[in-house]
């Protein structure tokens, strides 16, 4: 299942990195330098002035969680492979399935022995389903459970933090 690691820190929502047991947060806006933010070096030593990371402890972030997905389609609940504002360009997403019947019933094609996929357009999801699950310290937490209905995806989509 896809997920995405994201953390609150100064009431900002950051994604996460877990780094050798540190939370490694990632941004994009250069503002994020008075927190402390630093421009990401690579391990060959280029610099990403457009990355900007910060290493806090676990007592810094307020909150952390993952979000998994699922889509709703044609009634049915499936996986998707990816999710992420790249699915705009493309006005679909891909989907799979561990089962065969999916084949003749949706369409889906066999990409492995018990693997089956499908590229849906956007405008045939019946929604999405969001499940952000608390990690960490707030593990502990109950898992929230939010559907996007169709008519809201692209928006939701178009606001994801990468």
């Amino acid at each position: 299942m896809m997920t995405i690691q994201y953390g609150i820190y100064k009431n900002n929502i950051y994604t996460i990195d877990l780094v050798n047991g540190e939370i490694e947060l990632t941004s994009h806006n250069p503002q994020d330098k008075i927190y402390g933010f630093k421009e990401y070096t690579d391990i060959l030593g280029k610099e990403h002035p457009e990355i900007l990371i910060k290493i806090v402890s676990e007592t810094e972030i307020s909150f952390a969680y993952k979000l998994e997905f699922k889509v709703l389609y044609k009634g049915e609940i499936f996986l998707p492979t990816a999710i992420g504002k790249f699915l705009l360009g493309n006005d679909s997403i891909p989907i799979y399935s561990n089962n065969i019947e999916d084949m003749p019933r949706y369409g889906f094609e066999r990409i492995d022995k018990f693997i089956f996929e499908k590229e849906i357009a956007l405008n045939d999801i019946d929604a999405l389903i969001e499940y952000k699950v608390p990690i960490l310290k707030f593990s502990d937490r109950d898992t929230e459970v939010n559907r996007i209905n169709k008519e809201n995806i692209r928006e939701y989509i178009s606001n994801l933090i990468e």
